[in-house]
């Protein structure tokens, strides 16, 4: 047992004697007659002694009754807690019936907006289905009316097939027979092939480095031989030298002296000859045919070609090169050296050619010739000139001539020109690419003008001293200047701005591509290192 139901059946107890005690005593007034008093008064005593002995035993408990007074103090807070947890607890019930009830109608009527759901898709589904037979009707009727238009078209292609099989048959035919020639073709093509495998590509950085070495050797023999003092008696005949110096077929003047200025024109003239015979006989394609004239006209066929198509040009100039043997090459090489040496020197030895000056030039045309068939078996056309072929090139000019002269000190010279070519310019088309841009002499140089000067001065002292009066075979007249093609070069088309001073800005260009002459051997139109 709890001691909430101990202390709950204790005072339950003194309660119930309480109780019992008020009603003993009154039905014992009640009922006992007043003859009774003694026994009334015993029963009296006897429950004062018995409510004695309960206040004792109440005194003796009361810590005991306190504790039970506070217990059920306590159980009547809690039977209140009970209460309020009971009624929220009821609340909640209340609550939650209500709930149940809301959610109860809302799923009656989700169940109707379900069932008119399901029957409006029933009656969708049943209406796209009428259309989608519908549909099917006609793409059926479409396919089958296509079907019927097909198959007439296949009857019109198989009747067509029938037609191109025939003419297949006769193409294939005709195509066996081009395939023959084909392979011939091929076969052609490999032999040119086997010719082109002659062909290499060319280092042109060193082949420019030997280009320049050859004419440093030019420069150095023309110096050597031409710029030194001839003998006395080499002009003691005025006659013959005028004969002899036109021979050369020049249009520069020669002094009869030995002055800077006429050794310096004889020099020119060595550079000259010697260029020209480079450009014509060892500068050449191939050097069979030998004839000058034909090795000419191949090389108009090889620029004409390479207008065209390069490869053209390679192929043919393979071709050419391929003709004959290396015995029969080396004999035309040679004969071509001897050639241009000999001309050289007999046309050179008038004005101070000797045989020490014939075995140089020899030398150096079989040097020159070594190294230009680099050029005849490179894949890329090397081509050379001497005159103005390109609107915006610009030449090299030496400074041994020195600088040009103001246009308004230029007086008319006795044979008139624009430029003298001294070395042939070298340049690769399909690379855009100057190997030597050529060195000129310009009429306007100060070595032309010093030597046309002094060749003047000698004919008026001719004429002084013969008391002849006129003009001299070959001296200066008064012709009108004429422009050409080579002054609009030298003026302002390659590049050269002239100013009213006569000084110019030489940027030379060709195309896109820069042709600045390099090395220390050449200077630019305004007296600068080339």
């Amino acid at each position: 047992m709890s001691s909430n139901q101990r202390i709950l059946g204790g005072s339950s107890t003194v309660n119930s004697a309480r109780a019992a005690g008020d009603t003993a005593s009154a039905n014992r007034n009640s009922i006992l007659p007043e003859d009774s008093l003694l026994s009334r008064a015993r029963q009296a005593f006897s429950t004062l002694h018995s409510f004695e002995d309960s206040l004792k035993n109440m005194a003796k408990h009361s810590q005991v009754f306190s504790d039970v007074e506070k217990a059920v103090e306590r159980l009547g807070t809690m039977e209140l807690d009970i209460q309020k947890k009971d009624k929220r607890i009821a609340d909640l019930e209340s609550a939650y019936e209500v709930e149940i009830e809301k959610f109860s109608q809302q799923v009656i009527k989700w169940n109707q907006e379900k069932s008119q759901l399901e029957k409006k898709l029933a009656d969708e589904k049943a209406a796209w289905k009428t259309k989608a037979e519908s549909v099917a009707e006609r793409q059926h009727a479409k396919h089958i009316q296509s079907k019927e238009n097909l198959n007439k078209e296949l009857a019109k292609e198989k009747k067509s097939v029938a037609t191109l099989k025939g003419q297949l048959e006769k193409e294939t035919a005709k195509t066996r027979d081009l395939d023959s020639k084909l392979n011939g073709c091929v076969n052609r093509l490999k032999g040119w092939d086997g010719y082109l495998s002659a062909m290499s590509d060319v280092d042109f950085n060193s082949f420019e480095s030997r280009i320049r070495k050859i004419f440093d050797r030019c420069r150095k023999i023309a110096h050597t031989h031409f710029f030194r003092d001839l003998p006395a008696n080499a002009f003691a005949d005025e006659v013959r030298w005028d004969t002899q110096t036109r021979l050369l077929k020049v249009p520069l003047s020669f002094p009869p002296s030995n002055s800077p200025p006429a050794k310096l024109v004889r020099m020119a003239t060595c550079l000259h000859t010697i260029a020209s015979h480079l450009s014509t006989n060892i500068f050449r394609p191939c050097y069979i045919p030998e004839s000058i004239v034909a090795s000419e006209a191949v090389k108009e066929i090889l620029s004409r070609q390479f207008s065209e198509d390069s490869k053209m040009e390679l192929l043919t100039r393979a071709l050419l090169l391929s003709t004959y043997d290396s015995e029969d090459v080396d004999a035309a090489t040679k004969e071509a050296v001897f050639t241009a040496s000999e001309d050289t020197f007999q046309l050179l030895s008038p004005i101070g050619g000797d045989q020490t000056f014939r075995l140089e030039v020899e030398k150096l045309f079989q040097e020159a010739a070594d190294v230009w068939k680099l050029a005849q078996r490179s894949r890329k056309m090397v081509e050379v000139f001497t005159l103005q072929q390109y609107p915006n090139w610009t030449w090299e000019h030496l400074q041994d001539f020195g600088g040009a002269v103001a246009e308004t000190n230029v007086q008319v010279l006795i044979h008139e020109f624009e430029m003298l070519n001294l070395f042939p310019a070298i340049f690769i088309p399909e690379e855009n690419r100057g190997i030597y841009p050529g060195s000129v002499l310009w009429h306007d140089q100060k070595t032309v003008l010093e030597a046309d000067r002094e060749l003047r001065e000698c004919i008026t002292a001719r004429k002084s001293k013969s008391g002849r009066s006129g003009t001299v075979s070959g001296g200066p007249g008064r012709r009108e200047r004429k422009p050409s093609i080579v002054s609009s070069a030298r003026n302002g088309v390659t590049g050269l701005l002239r100013s009213n001073s006569g000084a110019e800005d030489a940027t030379p260009f060709l195309g896109t591509q820069r042709v600045q002459p390099q090395g220390s051997q050449g200077q630019n139109r305004n007296g600068g290192e080339g």
